[in-house]
């Protein structure tokens, strides 16, 4: 059977890396032949790009303030996006090419496509303008092939009347719906759309085989407390304070974006992997990011996550999953957190993910395309299936 992934796979973004090399993986352990769909339209490379052109109302003075961004942080803009390629290159096994700029180039040669997961159906905005839905993300122009989505996300949700209607009238094509948070199970519903939570698929591979992709050695000689800030956040950097203190160690910054100065203990350039083994390594995770998050819970890492707003759902939905909501907290209640017991924590982040899968394979049709953990069909107890972790 052949498995085509439809996601959002160029990203230089390590969640949206990493969850797309989760489910290839895991897929192809299971036997199948899966590949990921080179889908990538020049609205999401240009922003990707190691130049990007002034916006057209840009003034003067803001046009000269961007190239003076660009000659300052050239070699280090360089040196991320060669990272990013060569991941996607050796791991997610895409040449340099894009391959498809539309839907209808992409071949119906495969036995079912997988849309998903990450923020897949985002209502995309450019720096200059808004774009909507990209069409080809709810499986427009694909055909002859059955479609399912797997852990989508929406991100941030905010629909008009004219954008219900198209998740209405694209989402029915669907054979089964599955999405990663709450907020975008309860909009679907409202739109009588029928839809099931899973996991993240970083989630379908154990702390062990995540290892087995990381160096052995130590991340660094000294301790540190990572900080991975995907949101802005001062209590974030106040949080990463108190906890170098309290633990007589060095913080740790990897950067999701280059600043114009580089900065000591600022890592801004950083492969996938080498976050991981970051991450694996740290004294403690402090965050704004959900594979932040669910990293630190895959690799049993004491972690907190600053207050994020309206961009916290995802985060939050992971956290009551695992039983672990007292993480998001604030630098005031920081001292009054006692450290996760793991062996507590591992049979409820057993039962999230196996009861997730459970729901996946279950659905109408689903048993017989994609049996992950074939355990839990046969086993008296879902639930207590033989865990991977």
């Amino acid at each position: 059977m052949k498995i085509g992934i439809l996601t959002y796979h160029r990203a230089h973004n390590y969640g949206a890396m990493l969850q797309a090399f989760a489910l290839l993986q895991y897929l192809t352990e299971q036997g199948y032949v899966v590949e990921i769909i080179d889908y990538w339209p020049f609205e999401h490379e240009r922003e990707y790009q190691l130049f990007q052109k002034p916006a057209a109302n840009s003034s003067i003075l803001q046009t000269f303030r961007q190239w003076i961004y660009y000659s300052l942080t050239f070699g280090r803009r360089w040196c991320r996006i060669q990272v990013f390629k060569t991941f996607l290159h050796k791991n997610l096994h895409i040449a340099h090419p894009i391959k498809y700029r539309t839907a209808k180039q992409i071949p119906s040669t495969y036995d079912y496509v997988i849309i998903g997961s990450d923020q897949i159906w985002r209502n995309y905005s450019s720096p200059t303008r808004h774009i909507g839905f990209d069409p080809t993300y709810f499986g427009v122009d694909i055909e002859d092939v059955p479609i399912i989505s797997y852990a989508a996300s929406m991100g941030y949700i905010h629909l008009n009347s004219q954008e219900q209607q198209f998740l209405k009238n694209t989402l029915a094509r669907f054979k089964a719906i599955s999405v990663r948070e709450e907020p975008l199970q309860q909009v679907l519903a409202q739109l009588g759309i029928t839809s099931q939570i899973v996991c993240d698929p970083t989630f379908l591979l154990s702390k062990r085989e995540w290892m087995q992709y990381l160096p052995q050695q130590s991340y660094r000689k000294r301790p540190y407390i990572l900080l991975y800030e995907m949101v802005p956040s001062p209590a974030l950097h106040q949080m990463a304070q108190i906890l170098a203190k309290q633990y007589h160690a060095d913080i740790l910054q990897i950067q999701v974006r280059i600043s114009t100065i580089p900065r000591k203990n600022h890592n801004q350039c950083a492969s996938p992997f080498e976050l991981l083994h970051a991450i694996r390594d740290a004294q403690y995770v402090v965050t704004t990011s959900f594979h932040g998050t669910a990293f630190s819970v895959i690799f049993e890492k004491q972690f907190v996550i600053a207050e994020t707003g309206k961009m916290s759902e995802r985060i939050q939905s992971l956290l009551r999953g695992c039983h672990l909501q007292e993480r998001y907290t604030t630098p005031e209640q920081l001292p009054t957190l006692s450290n996760i017991d793991y062996a507590t924590i591992s049979s409820l982040k057993e039962d999230y993910v196996m009861q997730n899968l459970f729901i996946l394979v279950t659905n109408a049709g689903l048993a017989q395309m994609l049996p992950f953990v074939p355990a839990l069909l046969s086993a008296t107890d879902a639930l207590s299936a033989q865990a991977r972790w």
